[in-house]
């Protein structure tokens, strides 16, 4: 396996933007994951570098749209965090 370099790295951390798509596929991944463990819940944590106020307020909107219990934990330390339940 041959990992990227720092530079590289740096230059996709710098160039990252999320959106709201992104912010629901993550949230999709984590909540098939717990699921699939017999959890009814889950946390996801994004970046306030990369996701806006507004596209983590649109994302909530569509998965509470679901059904699901959606609550934005943190907003402190640079961080959004939301706990989802079902």
């Amino acid at each position: 396996m041959s990992m990227i370099d720092a530079k590289t790295a740096r230059g996709i951390s710098d160039s990252a933007s999320y959106g709201v798509e992104e912010i629901l596929r993550n949230v999709d991944a984590a909540v098939k994951s717990r699921a699939k463990s017999g959890i009814a819940h889950a946390e996801c944590t994004f970046s306030k570098e990369n996701v806006s106020k507004d596209e983590i307020t649109k994302a909530i909107a569509e998965i509470e749209a679901l059904s699901y219990s959606v609550h934005l934990k943190d907003e402190q330390n640079g961080f959004y965090k939301l706990a989802l339940s079902w």
